[in-house]
């Protein structure tokens, strides 16, 4: 398997707990990526091991502003190289898998898609509430596409700037009935938008460790899609008073498993200045 990601500097340290906290667990995958200069040339210094990757000028993003131009001109220069690097994952490999750097990895990854499927998205498991409406059913922090028709016309519905970043689009396109579409499980790409369930209140309730592992109820929990390091400014930098983050840790803690104290102290790294 082969994952496909972005990395500027902004994102590197995240990207690197994300590269690192997979090899603990599933060190055969490797990572296609699109990176600006420091971020290729840190890794090759690093001499980082699973990937292969393009160098290329990118401008630090910009959020989504439906009315401001300018930012939303920046912000689809920024996003063309997701869909970039997932037309070149696909064209070489036949698919391209998309995870957001902001991503640990807990647990071994053991999914394969059907072979007819078009693409496999993650809903957002957050019950029927409102906010749906405006920002999407699917979180596109995880995300495989096969079908180069489908990341042409996601392409095509991001490009007109009306809908919410790219997350929007895939709803769209899942409920049109032109593609085999497929959903990972509430295993998969666990936010901290899940406690925004109206139906749960406190969806953090259903994480539990069994056999020195972090699972979702009684599955295995693949990756934890943090956001508490989703930040433009600088080198990516943890908040302290985050008290998801704060709970998600203690979860790491309180498993008692090598790998976990691993990425812990990688996490403690992360806020030391180069």
């Amino acid at each position: 398997m082969v994952f496909s990601t972005v990395v500027t500097k902004s994102r590197f340290k995240e990207f690197l707990l994300a590269k690192h906290s997979l090899e603990y667990f599933s060190p055969d995958i490797s990572w296609n990526l699109i990176c600006d200069s420091y971020s290729y040339d840190f890794l090759k210094a690093r001499e980082e091991q699973n990937w292969t990757g393009e160098k290329r000028e990118i401008e630090e993003g910009t959020h989504h502003d439906l009315n401001n131009k300018e930012k939303q001109e920046r912000f689809s220069k920024l996003i063309k190289n997701k869909f970039d690097v997932l037309e070149k994952s696909i064209r070489d490999i036949g698919y391209g898998f998309w995870v957001d750097t902001d991503t640990i990895f807990l647990n071994e990854f053991n999914w394969f898609p059907q072979p007819e499927v078009d693409v496999v998205l993650s809903p957002h498991y957050m019950g029927p509430n409102p906010i749906l409406n405006h920002v999407g059913l699917y979180n596109v922090g995880m995300v495989y596409v096969a079908s180069m028709e489908f990341l042409s016309v996601w392409k095509a519905l991001t490009n007109t700037g009306i809908y919410f970043y790219e997350q929007k689009p895939v709803e769209i396109l899942a409920k049109s009935g032109k593609f085999f579409v497929d959903s990972f499980g509430p295993e998969y790409n666990y936010g901290t938008f899940r406690r925004k369930n109206p139906d749960v209140k406190d969806d953090f309730v259903n994480l539990n460790i069994q056999h020195r592992r972090i699972h979702y109820k009684n599955e295995k929990l693949l990756n934890f899609h943090v956001h508490s390091l989703d930040k433009i400014r600088g080198p990516a930098e943890l908040d302290p008073s985050d008290k998801d983050f704060v709970y998600f840790k203690k979860l790491l803690r309180d498993a008692e498993n090598l790998h976990y104290d691993n990425i812990l102290a990688e996490i403690d790294e992360m806020n030391i200045d180069e």
